[in-house]
């Protein structure tokens, strides 16, 4: 049997209180309206008016969760979640707090979402030397991209390095040389959340003769 005492007017069993009102929980978080990618601060306003909170249990609505009192979370994809704080006190009373949060995709470069895609190719596949040779590239979002030619002879030339692109198309042109051959293009572009995707392209040099316009 658990020992009764009377302890500043309120009856204790064994530590805890007979009459002992649960916690309240409650929470906010910021930013408010996040985009897919953006660290989330989840910020504890709970209490207990006649103890104290010993534990707190945090669902996200995505499949995670968390027991820190002040969490951060982020989310891998839009839409909308619903945050759930349960809090416990020393008495084991539990209490629980719930919040919609609308996740977009966003726009520019934030966020990890549309996944990333990229490409590269050529107006032709075959080119006699002295040809104009048109390369075009594409990015769905803001990227780092780097494009190198490798040659015939193995050696690689680099045709723009770690420059900043934004979603689009864009073309460049050269002239087809010597050596003959084979030619390898090769895209690689990271987006702002660290993914890095790489494309190729293969085009000809011959011996064609380039005949005047």
């Amino acid at each position: 049997m658990r020992a009764l005492a009377l302890v500043g007017g309120l009856l204790i069993l064994s530590g805890c209180c007979l009459y002992n009102r649960p916690p309240v929980a409650s929470f906010v978080f910021s930013p408010v309206s996040p985009t897919v990618g953006d660290t989330i601060n989840f910020t504890d306003q709970s209490f207990d008016d006649d103890g104290r909170i010993t534990s707190w249990q945090w669902t996200f609505g995505d499949g995670a969760a968390s027991n820190q009192r002040n969490p951060t979370h982020l989310y891998n994809a839009p839409g909308t979640y619903t945050v759930t704080l349960t809090v416990t006190d020393n008495c084991g009373a539990t209490s629980s707090s719930t919040a919609t949060i609308t996740v977009s995709s966003g726009g520019g470069g934030g966020g990890c979402y549309p996944e990333l895609q990229i490409s590269v190719w050529t107006d032709k596949t075959t080119y006699a030397e002295g040809e104009i040779v048109t390369v075009f590239v594409r990015f769905n979002k803001y990227v780092q991209a780097t494009l190198t030619l490798r040659l015939p002879t193995g050696a690689t030339q680099t045709l723009f390095s770690n420059q900043l692109f934004s979603p689009g198309t864009y073309q460049y042109t050269g002239t087809a040389g010597k050596p003959l051959g084979d030619r390898i293009l090769t895209l690689t572009a990271t987006d702002n959340c660290g993914i890095t995707k790489t494309a190729t392209a293969t085009y000809e040099v011959g011996s064609g003769v380039l005949l005047p316009p």
